[in-house]
């Protein structure tokens, strides 16, 4: 995908160091879905929920960050792909001018000899 739209290897390096910058502010946040959940639980609890708790915790963390890469990736390649159509368009209508241009070059030619042959059969 990169290559077909001659992104230079400088600007993918630059995309995927500032995805991971990013994603380790996120993995840095010490907040999680569970900490209500563990704040309010009695001093007696159960081992396996605090196992739980943390477990779960962590593979919270880690879907959020996959989800935020894959949004922050799905963004730029619809991006690039918006940038590409716009690219297709603009050779599209250059085609179409460059055949438009040689339609015009053809009759304004037919028209040159046209012109010529009236004025040798006037003289």
């Amino acid at each position: 995908l990169w290559e077909g739209l001659n992104l230079s290897s400088n600007e993918r390096g630059k995309f995927w160091g500032e995805l991971e910058e990013l994603s380790s502010k996120i993995e840095m946040d010490t907040t999680g879905p569970f900490d209500t959940i563990l704040g309010e639980c009695p001093a007696g609890v159960e081992e396996w929920v605090l196992k739980s708790i943390t477990e779960a915790t962590k593979v919270q963390r880690m879907l959020g960050i996959r989800v935020f890469k894959l949004k922050r990736l799905h963004g730029e390649v619809e991006r690039l792909r918006r940038k590409q159509e716009a690219k297709n368009k603009i050779m599209s209508i250059n085609s179409k001018l460059n055949v438009l241009s040689t339609k015009l070059a053809e009759f304004e030619e037919k028209a040159g000899n046209k012109h010529r042959l009236l004025n040798k059969k006037a003289n």
